[in-house]
């Protein structure tokens, strides 16, 4: 993909226009082998000089509770906050949205290499109906691309997917997901499309009972896009993640860097902060 200044506004406008969306917002990983667990996220995106305030970025509480033998309910409700400087007679605004809850099962036990997730995202949130709104959808999309469907309006997203996970003897870790999710346009529109992504990543690193320490490799692509190659119709980046692990209360910083041009000139790196409460 190729932008340039003149093209940053269209960007924009198609990142609010359309539905994107890969597996779902909980966490991306499985790391809760045997424990349950409440987690917050905050995603603070590195916007690149346009006016905007802090605090600007996404907020996502989410758990991980074991309801029977080998199954697990996943859950999150993400929210988005931004605040932009617009100059002139408007001035500083800012906006606090809702998104489109989580709800779904992961299916295998924590102690077998494979598991399965399958789940839906329900529409809550509402169109942006001024231009910090729009401001607040562009800031939970950048935060996290491979995500922003929890952020899009009148957009109902089924997906499903496989992960593997191996740690060695020696605590070196390794990781690979795949998957596929449907998003299925809830405004009663009769020419609307629906869209299917495929999603999927692999990630290495070392994992002991004190910390965790990662860097992955994640891509989300779009089949039915037509042109542009694959470069065109996918977008990739690298996040790294420590987690410290100390009782029950897990801290965790990550830093992801967008490899696509067009987020790129949006915002160069996104920080992300948690907590885990796990029992």
């Amino acid at each position: 993909m190729r932008s340039t200044c003149a093209l940053r506004p269209l960007f924009v406008l198609t990142l609010l226009a359309l539905p994107l969306g890969p597996l779902a917002a909980q966490r991306y990983w499985h790391d809760e082998q045997g424990r349950d667990a409440f987690r917050l996220d905050l995603l603070i995106p590195f916007f690149k000089g346009d006016g905007s305030k802090m605090p600007t970025g996404a907020a996502v509480p989410s758990l991980s509770m074991r309801a029977a033998e080998a199954i697990r309910v996943e859950a999150d409700f993400p929210f988005v906050r931004a605040g932009f400087d617009f100059g002139g007679s408007t001035g500083s605004l800012s906006a606090f949205r809702v998104g489109n809850p989580y709800i779904g099962l992961r299916i295998g036990d924590d102690e077998k290499p494979f598991s399965g997730v399958l789940g839906a995202r329900i529409p809550l949130a509402a169109k942006p109906q001024d231009a910090i709104g729009q401001r607040a959808v562009l800031a939970g999309t950048i935060s996290n691309f491979e995500q922003s469907e929890a952020f899009g309006a009148d957009v109902m997203t089924f997906g499903g997917g496989l992960e593997w996970r191996r740690k060695s003897k020696g605590n070196f870790l390794l990781g690979l997901k795949g998957g596929s999710s449907l998003l299925v346009t809830t405004d009663g529109n009769p020419l609307a499309r629906t869209d299917a992504f495929l999603d999927y990543g692999a990630r290495a690193g070392f994992e002991r009972s004190t910390a965790l320490a990662t860097l992955a490799l994640t891509g989300r692509s779009d089949p039915t896009e037509k042109g542009g190659g694959f470069s065109g119709r996918s977008h990739h980046a690298a996040t790294g993640v420590f987690e410290y692990r100390t009782g029950g209360i897990r801290p965790r910083v990550s830093l992801r860097i967008p490899f696509d041009k067009d987020i790129r000139d949006q915002s160069g790196a996104v920080l992300g902060l948690g907590i885990s409460f796990a029992r």
